[in-house]
């Protein structure tokens, strides 16, 4: 089973995501975070295998998050989504240690995919 951490700062998306992941057999969500500082305070206690993470978030960046979570958990996988697909939101996500990085739109039709190819356990 592979262990899930979603953050995001909206509710219906966090929610979204876990019924997607909750409904495969090799897919789980163990936790849920609504900024970085809650997501940082929950990877040090449940080693989520996945972090899927947005980016624009209160309190503490997606980005932010990452690159402090690379020192915390440098074993989760990270994965970044975002509204915003300009080229600099997925470079900097990707600089900042997450192996991938989806625009939001493409969530639907991708994130079980990247998940499996990038974070095969």
């Amino acid at each position: 089973m592979i262990r899930v951490l979603v953050v995001d700062d909206h509710t219906l998306m966090r929610r979204t995501l876990r019924a997607v992941l909750d409904g495969q057999p090799d897919l789980g969500v163990i936790g849920e975070a609504d900024d970085g500082i809650e997501a940082i305070r929950l990877c040090q206690t449940v080693r989520p295998d996945v972090v899927l993470m947005d980016v624009d978030m209160p309190r503490m960046d997606g980005i932010e998050t990452a690159r402090q979570l690379r020192g915390i958990v440098p074993e989760s996988c990270i994965i970044g989504m975002s509204s915003d697909s300009s080229g600099w939101v997925e470079s900097a996500f990707l600089s900042a240690g997450a192996r991938a990085f989806l625009p939001k739109e493409m969530v639907p039709a991708h994130l079980l995919e990247v998940i499996r190819r990038e974070c095969s356990l």
